[in-house]
């Protein structure tokens, strides 16, 4: 095939399938000779030696006699592809505490082919025995093969859940190697899922309040009223009599009982859990007395006192004493997310606790 198409000033392009070899070119010297507007299908020119130099005759010989792609230039041309421009993925990114995951899917139309993902650490790769690190910076390598009808381009976009990936060289348009890097995120807070009891619930005491304050305007400064009446308890603790008072709780159980300080009213356990029972209002001002659901002691009723309900339960700060006593609103002798309802329907003005 010497001098081949030599001379042929007018020839623009050579097509060839993609069987076309080399293999059977002995020689092939000058065989491009001149062809000075001949271009391969990605736009690469054949090169006349006698303008570049006798040191670069291969530019015209059978070097080039192939399918101009983005890796291996040539001066022939092959079938007809779409360069593709924009190619989505999706990977399971680092979460701290697990081991890498492999799956990538595709979320573009154009690639026929995709490798399973490998994590590394630095130079290392990771196994499925490793752990990701809160903070650290991890690398997914990966490899993508279009379809027949596809070649990538040097400007195509791969991105990774929307994270650019940058490819490791430009030596391939059939199958391409692109890297990007994440960083490995905090695991899911399990706080919100869970509560200072691992039931939802905090044991807390009954108020005995005959009378409560009602509200419709967000909070409220009424107290409650003492009851003279003492319930009895049925779990077979211990109850304690009143100082200064001419009657006593008994317990039903026979056991001892202790003297209390200051109270016309005791809580019962129904549960057999311990209880505090309340303070004696009687000593305060009118707006210090005790008041259903005023937790914080402030004679009002309002979000604050949702929020210190709140981190009661998630175990974040435990109420005590009479504060306890108020965030039990439904008397159930539990402090729950039901107690939190109750109280902001008495805020917005829904449902008053009475």
């Amino acid at each position: 095939m010497k001098k081949m198409f030599a001379y042929d000033i007018q020839l623009k392009t050579i097509k060839v399938s993609d069987k076309w070899k080399l293999d059977a070119i002995i020689v092939s010297e000058d065989m491009f000779l001149e062809c000075n507007v001949l271009r391969g299908s990605r736009g690469t020119a054949c090169t006349d030696c006698s303008a570049n130099g006798e040191e670069n005759r291969s530019s015209i010989d059978k070097t080039y006699a192939h399918i101009d792609t983005l890796g291996t230039p040539g001066y022939l041309s092959g079938a007809s592809y779409d360069l593709m421009t924009d190619v989505k993925l999706t990977a399971n990114a680092p979460v701290a505490g697990k081991s890498p995951e492999t799956n990538l899917t595709i979320n573009s139309e154009g690639i026929s082919k995709v490798s399973s993902v490998k994590w590394y650490d630095g130079s290392k790769e990771l196994t499925d025995k490793d752990k990701f690190t809160t903070g650290k910076t991890y690398t997914a390598k990966f490899t993508l093969v279009p379809d027949e009808a596809y070649m990538f381009a040097a400007d195509t976009k791969v991105t990774v859940n929307g994270i650019e990936a940058k490819p490791t060289s430009d030596e391939f348009c059939r199958e391409v190697e692109y890297t990007v890097n994440f960083k490995a995120k905090e695991p899911a807070s399990s706080a919100d899922s869970k509560s200072s009891s691992n039931s939802g619930t905090s044991s807390a005491p009954k108020k005995d309040s005959s009378s409560k304050s009602e509200s419709k305007s967000g909070t409220s400064s009424t107290p409650k009223k003492d009851s003279s009446s003492k319930p009895e308890s049925k779990s077979g603790t211990s109850s304690a009599p009143k100082k200064d008072s001419s009657s006593k709780s008994e317990s039903k159980s026979g056991t001892s009982s202790a003297p209390k300080k200051d109270s016309s009213s005791k809580s019962e356990s129904k549960s057999g859990t311990s209880s505090t029972p309340k303070k004696d209002s009687s000593s305060k001002p009118d707006n210090n007395k005790l008041m259903n659901g005023d937790v914080n002691l402030d004679a009002k009723i309002n979000v604050t006192d949702i929020a210190m309900v709140a981190s009661h339960i998630k175990g974040i700060k435990a109420l005590e004493g009479d504060g306890l006593a108020n965030a039990d609103v439904n008397d159930d002798e539990k402090v729950n997310v039901t107690d939190i309802a109750m109280i902001a329907a008495h805020i917005k003005g829904i449902k008053p606790l009475i």
